[in-house]
């Protein structure tokens, strides 16, 4: 599998839909001039919204841009379809009933309805003074070799572990962090997870600033992360590629999930074939 990790920085002059589309677009092409087959793009990339509609207190922008959720699925679903390529959309704020989520929409090239993920885990400025909703769980996508875990849910590996048991080879992390030490703790949490459960993620960070709330400024990269074996290394040695620190990039990469597959049971560590819970627990003896 060809994958596009993007870190996508904020257009801060953007003007109208239209223009964030035509960012999308580009960004979408460079990809697809690269081959892939599953883009990845980080959370919150729906801020850029914020570039054209009113000032709004902190509290109602979740609302707000939650107005144009549908228009984003459809945008997506489109350009899967004819790019023949499956789409992690980010995220944005989704109306569902009296509750806002923060949703990655997910689009495959199938013309298979768009599919809603949920962040589940919600950080404290998302709680206050957003007042957002937490998502009632995981979801199983369409491709069962993909997952999606929104930013701060992939802090947690009980979500990565019962994802890699259901069948998930490739987790998708769309991450927003603003500080150095905050995109550390997702980045780390992403390594881990593909250490535990050995299998690829990739972590797609958002850039650039609005240069107000609720993005006075950003710090990321964006990678792809193999598990840690000489099975899936390339030639200088790497099973971890990532773009260069808070510019817009597309990193492309190949992946081969039946090597990944086949490291579990052959690699020079099995992780995975190693875990046992119930290892893990008191003992009195040495």
């Amino acid at each position: 599998m060809r994958i596009a990790a993007v870190n996508w920085e904020i257009w801060p002059d953007c003007d109208q839909m239209d223009r964030f589309e035509e960012h999308a677009s580009i960004l979408f092409d460079r990809a697809a001039q690269a081959g892939a087959e599953l883009v990845v793009l980080p959370e919150n990339n729906t801020y850029e919204w914020l570039a054209f509609l009113p000032d709004t207190d902190a509290r109602d922008v979740p609302r707000l841009l939650a107005e144009h959720a549908d228009r984003y699925g459809a945008f997506l679903q489109s350009e899967a379809q004819w790019r023949g390529m499956t789409i992690v959309g980010g995220s944005c704020f989704a109306q569902r009933g009296e509750r806002i989520l923060n949703v990655c929409p997910v689009a495959f090239p199938g013309g298979q309805p768009i599919q809603w993920v949920p962040k589940v885990k919600l950080t404290q400025f998302e709680i206050e003074p957003q007042r957002l909703d937490p998502g009632a769980g995981l979801r199983l996508l369409s491709d069962p070799q993909l997952g999606v875990l929104v930013c701060y849910d992939s802090e947690f590996p009980e979500a990565g572990r019962v994802l890699a048991e259901s069948g998930v080879r490739v987790l998708c992390v769309p991450a927003y962090t603003e500080t150095v030490y905050g995109f550390q703790r997702v980045r780390w949490s992403c390594l881990a997870r593909a250490i535990e459960n050995q299998i690829v993620v990739v972590h797609s960070s958002l850039v650039g600033s609005l240069g107000k709330e609720p993005v006075p400024e950003t710090w990321g990269s964006s990678a792809i992360i193999q598990p840690s074996l000489a099975e899936l290394a390339d030639a200088e040695g790497r099973v971890v590629h990532e773009t260069a620190t808070n510019v817009e990039e597309v990193l492309v990469v190949d992946v081969h999930l039946a090597s990944v597959e086949a490291a579990r049971s052959k690699g020079d560590v099995r992780n995975w074939a190693d875990r046992d819970p119930g290892v893990w627990q008191f003992s009195p003896e040495p």
